[in-house]
């Protein structure tokens, strides 16, 4: 896909986009702004010209393998081992507080 880039903003455009957030500038801060704004978009743009096309996609960086145990249903009651945690156990319940009126 090719676009067209030209990624760049004005002091007007800025000024706008400061009153659309509520914000204020000094004509010192716009100016700042203005330039480290442009400074980012001209690295994206230069991003933009990188050759991807025998790039794979990945949804991460880091080639990891995932430890997955076997999905397989057990009866085994685990309340022995979890009711010491329990603020309140009763009968073999929790009891937690009263949320909803």
């Amino acid at each position: 896909m090719k676009y067209l880039l030209s990624m760049s903003v004005t002091q007007a455009e800025l000024k706008r986009i400061l009153s659309l957030s509520k914000l204020d500038a000094s004509e010192d801060e716009l100016a700042a702004f203005n330039q480290d704004l442009n400074s980012v978009l001209a690295l994206f743009e230069n991003i933009h010209h990188i050759d991807t096309n025998d790039t794979h996609a990945m949804t991460s960086p880091v080639q990891t393998h995932k430890a997955l145990r076997a999905d397989i249903p057990i009866k085994e009651n685990n309340i022995s081992n979890f009711k010491h945690f329990a603020p309140e156990f009763e009968d073999e319940h929790f009891i937690v507080p009263k949320v909803i009126d």
